[in-house]
Parts: C-alpha cells; sequence; structure tokens
C-alpha cells in the first residue's frame, strides 16, 4: 500500500475547535472550515504537502463522525486511521506511528496539525526538509517554534539552550503550557522563548520508545495492535478496548515535556494556530477602521472589531462597536468583548454545562 521512500506525514483531524465556536461545531470542527480561500484548512494542509510527499505516505488521523467530511474533501486520500474516540494528540500520535513503522521501518514521521494557516509554502517545505536531514543525522524529537509577535495566551512556549547545535536548531530546555497574560508579557520580552508550532519531526518508532520509557503500560497497549494489522475486525476491537482504559495526554506533555532528546528548530515562515476568533486578525485583511468583517455586513462608527456573518439573505449591521467580536450563524450570535477573549474556553464550559443548549453546539 506504501511504497518505500522515507518520509511520511500525519495530519491530526480529529479535534473540535471550540473556540471557534458557533462556526465550528462539533458535527464539523474548525479544520473543515475555510477562512482565506476556497478551501478548508485541512484541505490546506494537504495541498502543502503536495509534491513534497508521496500522496500514499499521507495519513490522516481522525474520529468516525468525521470520516464522511474528509473523503468529501480529500477524495484522492490513500490513508486514514479511524480513533474509537478523542483521547488528545499521544494517541493519535502512537496509533499512526504504529502503522506507518509497519510498513517502513526507517520511515521519519511529520506531525501536522490540521487547522494551522502557514505561508509561504516554500520556506515551509523548506524547514521541514532541514529538520529531516537533522533526523537523519541524530535520534531525538524535532518541535517547531517561532519568534512570538506578542503576547499570547493560547499557545504554548518553547525555552531554549542559546547555543546552536546544528543551523537553527537548539536544544530544548523546557516547554511551558498556556500561560496566563502577566506571564505571557514577561516571556515575550525574552529572546529564548518561542511559540511552539505542535509541529514534530522524529524517526518512526522514537514516540513508541519514549512511550515505553515513560509510560510502559501504555507503551504495551499500543504495540498490541501491531499484530492485528491488516485484521479490520481484531484491530477494531483490540482499538476500542485500549482506548476505553487509557488516559487523555497531549504528545506535549506526556512525552516532549519529560525527554531529554527534543530540539527546536527556528521557523521563518507566517504561522497561525486559529485557535480563537481574534486569530482572525493575523490572517485576513483589516478595513479602514481596522475591522475583520466576513459577510453581509454594513459597519457604521464602528472599529477594532470582528465581525462574521454565514447568512448571506440575514443583512448584520453594527453600530458604534469597539473592540468587540460579533459571530453569527444560522443557529446562534456570539458578542463579546475582545478583552474577554481569555474567558471564552470557560464560557464554552459553561454552555456544555446546560443540557438545554447542547444542540447548538
Amino acid at each position: 500500500m506504501l511504497n518505500k521512500s522515507s518520509l511520511y506525514a500525519l495530519i491530526l483531524a480529529g479535534g473540535r475547535g471550540k473556540r471557534l465556536w458557533p462556526k465550528s461545531k462539533k458535527i464539523f470542527p474548525k479544520h473543515f472550515i475555510s477562512f482565506t480561500s476556497k478551501y478548508s484548512l485541512l484541505q490546506e494542509t494537504y495541498r502543502r504537502l503536495d509534491g513534497f510527499i508521496p500522496p500514499e505516505h499521507i495519513l490522516i488521523v481522525t474520529l468516525k463522525e468525521q470520516i464522511n467530511f474528509i473523503k468529501k474533501q480529500i477524495p484522492q486520500l490513500k490513508n486514514m486511521i479511524v480513533e474509537p474516540e478523542g483521547k488528545n494528540t499521544l494517541s493519535s500520535i502512537l496509533l499512526g506511528e504504529i502503522f506507518i513503522k509497519n510498513e517502513d521501518p526507517q520511515a521519519i514521521l511529520i506531525v501536522l496539525p490540521s487547522d494551522h494557516f502557514i505561508k509561504p509554502r516554500d520556506k515551509f517545505l523548506k524547514i521541514l526538509s532541514k529538520a529531516k536531514e537533522f533526523i537523519e543525522r541524530k535520534d531525538g524529537i524535532v518541535t517547531l517554534g517561532i519568534k512570538p509577535d506578542y503576547p499570547e495566551t493560547g499557545y504554548g512556549y518553547i525555552k531554549i539552550y542559546p547555543q546552536k547545535i546544528f543551523p537553527d536548531i537548539y536544544k530544548v530546555e523546557r516547554f511551558i503550557e498556556k500561560p496566563d497574560l502577566k506571564k505571557a508579557k514577561i516571556i515575550f520580552q525574552k529572546n529564548e522563548y518561542f511559540w511552539n508550532l505542535g509541529i514534530f519531526i522524529f524517526r518512526a518508532g522514537k514516540a513508541l520508545e519514549e512511550t515505553k520509557r515513560f509510560f510502559p503500560y501504555l507503551y504495551k497497549e499500543f504495540i498490541s495492535l501491531k499484530e492485528k494489522i491488516g485484521n479490520k475486525r481484531e484491530w477494531e476491537w483490540t482499538l476500542k478496548n485500549i482506548y476505553r482504559k487509557i488516559p487523555s495526554q497531549s504528545f506535549d506533555q506526556a512525552i516532549l515535556e519529560k525527554s531529554k532528546s527534543v530540539y527546536m528548530l527556528k521557523a521563518d515562515f507566517s504561522w497561525v494556530d486559529l485557535g480563537s476568533w481574534l486569530s482572525l486578525e493575523r490572517i485576513l485583511k483589516k478595513d479602514s477602521d481596522k475591522n475583520v468583517s466576513l459577510g453581509n455586513n454594513f459597519l457604521y462608527h464602528t472599529d477594532n472589531s470582528i465581525i462574521v456573518n454565514e447568512e448571506n439573505n440575514h443583512l448584520l449591521v453594527a453600530s458604534g462597536l469597539s473592540n468587540t467580536i460579533v459571530v453569527h450563524t444560522p443557529k446562534v450570535t456570539l458578542i463579546y468583548p475582545k478583552t474577554q477573549n481569555h474567558e471564552f474556553k470557560k464560557l464554552f464550559k459553561r454552555l456544555e454545562e446546560e443540557k438545554k443548549f447542547k444542540k447548538y453546539l
């Protein structure tokens, strides 16, 4: 099924995208949505690899309820791995790694989120080539980092040791989870901190090796899947049984924060993780009043705002607004000040607690 060149891509497409609600919903998450072109974020991720990685070497890890959307958006996709339920990025990566290593023990994996904005493509591919070259010489995990533009509370950070060990590659000192605003402002002033892009490059088997070191019981569960490859019934039954037992863990917290062989490659392309409505300001043009406006809108005496209207036959009129986010969909209208963007996760959690609102999420 897969031929034997060394580079493979593992695209993670099982996320929910809660902070882009109500446009991003459980039944149609943000990676299926288009923002800057006719292509969705997932399609852009796949297209970015075109000609760089053979199509038969590109795998997408997703959930059952997203299969049909993926098939519709990427009909040429050769390989898809379906998780029985979402258990965060560690399980997704281990699952893909087992499959790829079984096909090609010498494979080098590039793990990519499906919902990032990256430009230009040539710079991105050049960085991936540099990471591959490093991994061919040295055992370890490379993560991509980029210098912050501003103090961001929605991204994780990487702190590096100052000495380069390879062109633009540094040993990672530690990872910092999404900080509060006060800490983010301090970090922003320091040269040794970078945004963690969540893009990883390593040789097939490395994540399993580190999992065996830190979580031997988890390694034992996942490695048992190897003998089930090719037997769909046994694979699905075993996988479902494993997922019932394992905890939900991110790859960053479970592996990267513990491993002693993690390196950061400094990226020089334009990157945005579309993790909130505020992030649209970094990828879309603003009008003369510094507004981002998508859809059938009329703005009057409104500035520094983000106005999104999904309904073509519905006119959204905003007057006298400043530093405000408005998102209108056929079933939900969301309005909140930009200053409350960091509180959105808490807001969504409260909505989830109310059964009467479940149909809107």
